[in-house]
């Protein structure tokens, strides 16, 4: 009986990893190899947690924005990568990336999503976030995706120690009032 059960679940562990592709992500599309090894980021926040996760030869692009001091916080890191792109399809194929990663809302713009969606190349999406869980559980999308979820994982546990040490520091202080004005009317 001990034989059957050892049996059966090395037959289980085996088809697991025959047929289970923890990169697929969407439909039966995956990348030909894994980890995937010329990515393209369409968000910047991908561009962030990239850079932070994986080394720099693996990105093959990332957004322009990782460039701009006025939105990115890797300017310095973003230099390190040649190729800069907007949300467009074509020239996104062009760098014949094995991954795409792009924001599910309106960041990364529905043509382009919808032309990337219908080729062969693995893609994906990150939900828009509205908490720091959003943004851990981002950060452990894009690890498993690029094979990097350990990485992914201690920069989520440094980020929830940084958050600790600051709820410390003000723990039992009055609450500023605050309002942040951002110019075009974004309040």
């Amino acid at each position: 009986m001990k034989l059957e059960w050892t049996l059966c679940l090395l037959v289980t562990v085996l088809l697991v990893f025959l047929v289970y592709s923890p990169h697929a992500l969407r439909g039966d599309t995956a990348p030909p190899a894994f980890p995937p090894q010329r990515i393209v980021s369409l968000t910047l926040a991908a561009d962030e947690i990239l850079l932070a996760i994986i080394p720099a030869e693996r990105i093959a692009a990332l957004t322009y924005l990782s460039d701009d001091s006025q939105y990115s916080n890797v300017v310095d890191e973003a230099q390190q990568i040649q190729h800069k792109v907007h949300a467009d399809a074509e020239q996104v194929i062009a760098l014949r990336p094995d991954l795409i990663i792009a924001s599910a809302s309106g960041y990364t713009g529905v043509t382009a999503r919808t032309l990337l969606a219908e080729t062969d190349i693995p893609l994906l999406e990150l939900p828009w976030f509205d908490s720091f869980a959003g943004v851990q559980q981002n950060i452990l999308d894009v690890g498993q995706a690029v094979g990097a979820t350990d990485r992914a994982r201690a920069l989520v546990a440094a980020m929830e120690q940084r958050l600790y040490a600051v709820e410390q520091q003000v723990a039992g202080r009055t609450r500023p009032r605050v309002l942040y004005y951002f110019p075009g009317g974004f309040v």
